[in-house]
This record gives C-alpha cells, sequence and structure tokens, in this order.
C-alpha cells in the first residue's frame, strides 16, 4: 500500500511541475492594422574616433553593416583597391569572381588593406563581419 501512495505522490509532483512549464498564450493578431506613415531608419554612424575622408575612385570605405562608400567601382585591370575599415569590427574581406573566392587576411578596425585585380570582370565584395557590400568592375 505504501508503494501505491509514494507512485501517486510522484506523479503529482510531476504533473505539477509539468504544468508549471505550459507554453506562454499567445493572443491573436488582427488580420488588418491600420497602415501607419513609415518612419526612416536613422543611418549607423561610422565607428567613433576614427577619421573619415571622402574615398577616391581606387578606395573603399567600410562604414558598418552594410555601409559601404562607395557601393560600386570601376578600376582598369592591374589597379588597386584600399579597403578602409572605418566600422567597429575587424573583418576578412571576401572578393568572389566568377572564377572564385578570394579572402583577405583580417583587417582591423582602423587598419587597411589593398587588394590587386589582375583580371577583367565583375566581382562582389564585402566584409563578413558586416554583410554584402561592394561591386567591382574591373575593365
Amino acid at each position: 500500500m505504501k508503494l501505491f501512495y509514494v507512485t501517486v505522490l510522484i506523479l503529482m509532483v510531476l504533473v505539477s511541475a509539468c504544468a508549471q512549464q505550459a507554453a506562454p498564450v499567445v493572443t491573436p493578431q488582427p488580420s488588418e492594422q491600420p497602415s501607419a506613415p513609415e518612419e526612416e531608419q536613422p543611418e549607423a554612424e561610422p565607428a567613433e574616433n576614427i577619421p573619415t575622408a571622402p574615398a577616391t575612385a581606387n578606395e573603399v570605405k567600410i562604414l558598418g553593416v552594410g555601409q559601404y562608400d562607395p557601393e560600386e567601382v570601376t578600376i582598369k585591370a592591374g589597379g588597386s583597391i584600399t579597403f578602409f575599415n572605418e566600422g567597429k569590427f575587424k573583418s576578412v574581406i571576401t572578393i568572389k569572381s566568377k572564377s572564385g573566392v578570394t579572402n583577405t587576411p583580417i583587417v582591423n578596425s582602423g587598419d587597411k588593406y589593398e587588394q590587386e585585380f589582375a583580371e577583367a570582370g565583375e566581382y562582389d565584395v564585402w566584409a563578413v563581419a558586416y554583410g554584402p557590400g561592394v561591386k567591382v568592375t574591373v575593365k
């Protein structure tokens, strides 16, 4: 008989514990909501204490998540582009072309990296820590 009471007691404790872990109640949302005017999101600012200067034709500034200046660059074959990491994070720069993918060494915040583009073509360039970035055309 004691075994029966012990079993019932254990089952009651388990049921009680499971009941306390129930899923949260989700309130259904109305299917149509009045449209509010869209607010413009402020642009993220470049990292603090890193001076910014206008980029030249062969320079790209990495300013922050998804922010590059300029976003499109055209250079001649054999030319190079200097990437300035003005964002807050160190990052690897990835360069993708039809012939493959190249990754640079880590470029710390405040540092720069120069990459030569020997072959004509289209290149997608982005800093891994900051997301999609720059379209490079080499003629």
